[in-house]
């Protein structure tokens, strides 16, 4: 449970910075409507934190029945959001 945890964090902090930098691209824009709305509403990083809080919840949760395939599975989506991103990032 500790290195999905781990493997987590760092996805965590992969998708912020990634993030960051793929929307930094002239003419770039979010594609998740929900993730625009919350950048919309609350500006890039106040739009972050806020994920990053959400998805620490549910991975307390996730902790706290014992699931660590579901911690593992939103590692590995948050780890493959933050590998498009890169891309994206990279195309500027």
């Amino acid at each position: 449970m500790k290195l999905a945890i781990l493997f987590f964090a760092l996805a965590q902090l992969a998708d912020i910075v990634t993030t960051k930098r793929a929307l930094a691209r002239p003419g770039a824009r979010e594609a998740n409507p929900v993730m625009r709305a919350l950048f919309d509403r609350f500006g890039l990083h106040m739009g972050l934190l806020i994920k990053a809080a959400a998805s620490v919840a549910i991975v307390f949760w996730l902790v706290h029945v014992g699931s660590v395939l579901g911690i593992w599975s939103v590692a590995v989506l948050t780890g493959v959001v933050a590998i498009h991103n890169h891309r994206l990032a990279r195309k500027g």
